[in-house]
């Protein structure tokens, strides 16, 4: 990734390439997800898009929001003295999660942000490596509400924010 230069490098990105990459339920994972960032008044949309996904595959993805998260948390709305991530990062970070399902099911995420390109879109590779419970077509889930923090370090001071 070529270091951002230009007039939009520090501003929160509009959109993000997220390079997938590992095994998901025991099957080599090599994808982009591309995501745009839409501001609709005081509220921030982030949208994201796969292509080419076979079709047996297509379950896997009600989790696209576990594999976003850290698009979330860089573009999120500024209020007073809350930063997002971006402005802490300046999209640079490397942060893992470990999800657990009631199914029994582990999957890890490693989200590794280098920056972003020149056109100021958001570069995240992220190593996927467990299984998901497979959904059915035309199948419901619930995805609980859920909270994390966010902490940088620089030489000098710690900085907490939670989202």
């Amino acid at each position: 990734v070529e270091k951002c230069s230009g007039s939009n490098c520090n501003q929160v990105p509009q959109g993000a390439t997220l390079r997938l990459n590992g095994r998901l339920n025991g099957e080599r994972i090599d994808d982009i997800i591309a995501a745009n960032i839409e501001d609709r008044g005081q509220k921030r949309f982030v949208m994201a898009k796969l292509n080419d996904i076979l079709k047996h595959k297509a379950s896997w993805f009600p989790y696209l929001p576990f594999m976003l998260s850290p698009v979330l948390w860089n573009t999120a709305k500024e209020e007073e003295e809350a930063n997002n991530g971006y402005s802490l990062t300046q999209g640079n970070f490397h942060e893992s999660q470990l999800l657990e399902f009631v199914s029994g099911e582990e999957l890890v995420l490693t989200h590794t942000g280098r920056g972003v390109d020149q056109e100021g879109t958001l570069q995240v590779d992220i190593q996927v490596d467990g299984a998901v419970p497979i959904i059915q077509p035309k199948s419901s889930i619930y995805i609980a509400p859920y909270q994390g923090d966010l902490t940088t370090y620089t030489l000098y001071h710690m900085k907490q924010a939670r989202y």
